[in-house]
């Protein structure tokens, strides 16, 4: 009798780590936030020209295009919004490190920076600010030409951002943007080069040097988190349901394969054990 109250004990086990992840995955889909993933996204458009008649406003609030700003030099865009208090800090930053560890080129002489806010309701007197606290960090002569902080009426930093591929949402009534992070590297005639997704961007040297050589990239791999995800929204990390759900697949999985396999061998081992056994004992 001993057999079948192993199976049966077995079978409880498992039964109960399933009940379990069902449950888990219940709770977790009835906690999780809103659904972001279809309000931003990066369409890596490599070789897309930008709209170089595109009109943004500087740190002193005057109207220049973005031909103009790029001056010639190849640029790196940053789409962000200066009262980001989540992702975008984590962009500027290593942003910031990034252009710091590039030795044998400065902002302003070799590259220029564009800071693009996709927050229609910025000023330039926030992006002012933003920048002096930058450039601070930075702390290289010249940069203050070739780093700039800018606003725009929110039609032509999207005719920027989606000939550069992003997809960004504003929310008003929470008053939010919700973006991707990451840099789109452009060739001196404003032709996109290349895209630095996430927030690292260890290439960003070499990058800048292909694109002053007016050469297009490869695609970057999207940058994946897994079960866990960032939500710019509320400065949390989150669980995804999708990712949790196949988690909990999987380990359901496993406890079902572990526990036959751990059957199959009791079994084995008790017909061994019965046939070693001298009879009688």
């Amino acid at each position: 009798m001993a057999t079948p109250v192993r199976l049966i004990a077995a079978f409880v086990s498992t039964a109960i780590i399933v009940g379990l992840s069902a449950v888990f995955v219940r709770e977790l889909k009835a906690a999780q936030g809103e659904d972001l993933t279809k309000m931003l996204g990066v369409t890596q458009r490599l070789n897309a020209q930008l709209p170089l008649d595109a009109q943004l406003r500087d740190e002193s609030g005057k109207t220049q295009t973005l031909g103009k700003l790029m001056d010639g030099k190849p640029t790196v865009l940053m789409f962000i919004f200066y009262n980001c208090r989540s992702s975008c800090i984590l962009e500027f930053e290593s942003a910031n490190k990034a252009f710091r560890r590039i030795k044998t080129q400065d902002i302003g002489r070799d590259y220029n920076v564009l800071s693009i806010s996709i927050h229609p309701k910025e000023t330039p007197e926030l992006a002012s600010a933003k920048k002096s606290e930058y450039l601070a960090l930075y702390n290289r002569p010249g940069a203050d030409r070739g780093w700039r902080f800018l606003t725009g009426d929110e039609a032509e930093v999207q005719k920027i951002a989606k000939a550069a591929g992003i997809k960004y949402t504003y929310d008003e009534a929470k008053d939010r943007v919700i973006h991707p992070t990451g840099l789109v590297l452009s060739t001196p005639e404003g032709r996109v080069s290349k895209y630095l997704l996430g927030t690292e961007y260890p290439l960003l040297g070499e990058s800048l040097s292909a694109a002053r050589r007016n050469e297009i990239g490869v695609e970057a791999i999207p940058v994946l988190f897994g079960c866990f995800t960032y939500d710019p929204a509320t400065g949390k990390t989150m669980v995804s349901v999708k990712g949790a759900i196949q988690l909990g697949g999987a380990i359901t999985l496993i406890a079902l394969v572990g526990a036959v396999v751990g059957m199959i061998r009791r079994e084995k081992n008790y017909h061994n054990d019965s046939e070693d056994r001298p009879q009688g004992a």
